[in-house]
């Protein structure tokens, strides 16, 4: 067999290790760790137009079981669940802000939710 054949032959097989190694990585070592993000959705689109539509508050790549406190329109206290996020439901439109500690000897750290824009009175979602 000559070696252009083998090479060949190869590919496929060198492809597929290629395609699999960041699954047989010990966990963490492929990717980046998550930065905590924040974002407030709409969680339920075409309500009727003289109503506000209810907001879900979502946190995301916080540590697991980490303490968070919201400020905003809607203040409460969270804790994060064993995947490092939280969802609060039926939370009112606006500005949201998130506090925690990265190491309990550390400062507050502060995060700002993104927002959508605010709906339009009589726009249908």
């Amino acid at each position: 067999m000559n070696r252009h054949r083998r090479l060949a032959l190869l590919a496929p097989a060198l492809a597929a290790c290629a395609a699999l190694a960041p699954a047989v990585l010990p966990p963490g070592a492929a990717a980046a760790p998550a930065q905590p993000a924040c974002e407030l959705v709409p969680a339920a689109p075409g309500m009727a137009a003289d109503q506000e539509p209810p907001f879900t508050l979502r946190l995301t790549g916080f540590r697991p079981d980490q303490r968070v406190m919201v400020d905003g329109p809607t203040d409460f206290r969270a804790t994060t669940d064993s995947m490092g996020e939280f969802e609060e439901d039926g939370v009112v439109y606006g500005p949201y802000r998130v506090g925690f500690r990265e190491d309990p000897a550390a400062d507050p750290r502060i995060i700002t939710c993104t927002t959508p824009p605010r709906p339009q009175p009589g726009a249908v979602g």
